[in-house]
């Protein structure tokens, strides 16, 4: 019987571990959790567990972006390049704009042989990448971590006048959807859904689960405890060595909600670091 969550089984979980679902890093409060930092320690399992995108969520991406050759790609806090991969090699150039340094390092281990690949380290907040320079901004599993007001203008910034920006996210659990009304404009976007699965050893489950943002790390006093217990649902599911792990991958893809100059002032008020 597949499961949603790797914690879906695991009811006390939450009382007893320090550990998220990848589902629920969407609700993890920004202000106590730094992404710049957190994944440092993270970065290798996060390369070799998360799960892919859905097949089908990669194609209609293509397909509504209208993807080709000619195309300048900004892949905001790009990560290990989980979604950057399926990019590179179907666009003229991919910007991948990450902050930590692990996770670029990794995403440059993989993609650094194609001459489309671009990494680059900024924020969503400060990209340096310069004015009206990209046709598509993609974001995958990162929306949740941007500071709004900052992000938007910077992605109005960056994007040239006809561009798009598509926001993908793998949910587990029903819960881990962002604010996508914080960036596109309203009735301009179109929202799909692609279900998925995979059959996971329990290295790539036990992986995938220590590569969540709050997930405890080798050593620290929570994580006896957190793979026991993910330890009991896997023994207690696997068929032949594996898990069967559900998801669904989540593609929105629309034109950007406007950024009036007047709102400057008051970002910059709100938003310091803009």
């Amino acid at each position: 019987m597949p499961i949603k969550s790797r914690e879906e089984s695991i009811p006390s979980l939450h009382l007893t571990v320090s550990s998220v679902t990848l589902a629920g890093e969407a609700n993890v409060p920004r202000k106590k959790m730094e992404p710049t930092a957190i994944y440092s320690s993270k970065a290798e399992d996060y390369a070799a567990h998360r799960p892919d995108y859905a097949g089908e969520a990669i194609h209609a991406l293509v397909e509504l972006t209208r993807l080709d050759s000619t195309r300048v790609v900004a892949d905001i806090g790009s990560g290990t390049g989980n979604l950057s991969r399926h990019l590179v090699g179907r666009t003229r150039r991919v910007f991948a704009v990450e902050p930590n340094d692990a996770m670029r390092h990794q995403a440059e281990h993989l993609l650094g042989g194609s001459t489309s690949f671009k990494s680059i380290r900024g924020t969503a907040e400060q990209t340096t990448l310069p004015d009206h320079v990209v046709d598509l901004i993609t974001v995958g599993q990162a929306l949740h971590w941007f500071e709004g007001p900052c992000t938007r203008r910077e992605f109005a910034r960056i994007l040239k006048p006809s561009g798009v920006l598509a926001v993908l996210w793998n949910e587990f659990d029903g819960s881990g959807q962002p604010n996508i009304d914080d960036y596109f404009a309203p009735a301009t976007y179109e929202r799909h859904s692609f279900p998925a699965s995979i059959r996971e050893t329990w290295e790539g489950f036990i992986g995938g689960a220590r590569s969540a943002a709050n997930a405890p790390v080798r050593g620290e006093p929570d994580y006896d405890d957190f793979e026991k217990a993910h330890r009991k649902v896997f023994d207690s599911q696997a068929r032949d060595g594996r898990i069967e792990v559900s998801y669904t991958t989540e593609l929105v893809v629309g034109q950007l909600r406007g950024w009036p100059a007047e709102q400057d002032a008051a970002a910059d008020a709100d938003s310091p670091r803009c």
